[in-house]
């Protein structure tokens, strides 16, 4: 039987996905799609967020988001916000474009949702990071640069359950 072993020297995208979690630790899930260049990553908020409420929180992040990349002079930059509710709990849902996602704006899209939600967002309080130099930026420019041709099919999961970092291969193909 054959297996497949993952060369983490050579695979950007588990390293990025890694780095992400280890660095936002109020990051639930990280879910990269190389094929469509998208990157996922999910909240998980401590209460069921009543419809007024989210469309009042949603747009807050929206025009935050619009916001900073005025600022920062990008065009056409879109972030989808979804929410889905658990039993007590919400998952807040951000996807967008890896093209031009960098580790400034992921830092201000978490202090936007811990303005937003406050005490209510949850973090892994299981695992610590040492803060460091952190390679987010140069990550996210290789992945987004990446053979899209070489990657079709190519999708990764990641989180943190307990005190490892989990990443998974969704991989649609099993060819």
């Amino acid at each position: 039987m054959e297996t497949n072993k993952v060369n983490l020297n050579r695979d950007n995208s588990i390293e990025l996905l890694t780095s992400i979690l280890l660095e936002y630790p109020i990051i639930n899930t990280v879910d990269i799609n190389l094929e469509e260049k998208s990157l996922k990553i999910s909240f998980l908020i401590d209460e069921e967020i009543t419809y007024e409420s989210w469309l009042n929180q949603k747009r807050k992040i929206e025009q935050h988001f619009r916001l900073f990349n005025k600022f920062k002079k990008k065009n056409k930059q879109n972030i989808i916000v979804t929410k889905d509710d658990y039993n007590g709990l919400t998952r807040l849902n951000l996807s967008r474009d890896l093209e031009g996602c960098s580790k400034n704006e992921l830092d201000f899209i978490i202090s936007v949702l811990k303005e937003i939600f406050e005490d209510k967002l949850l973090k892994n309080q299981n695992f610590y990071y040492a803060k460091g130099a952190s390679a987010i930026d140069s990550l996210l420019e290789e992945v987004s640069k990446d053979n899209l041709l070489e990657d079709m099919g190519r999708e990764y999961l990641g989180f943190i359950e307990e005190d490892k970092v989990l990443v998974f291969n969704k991989n649609r193909n099993n060819a």
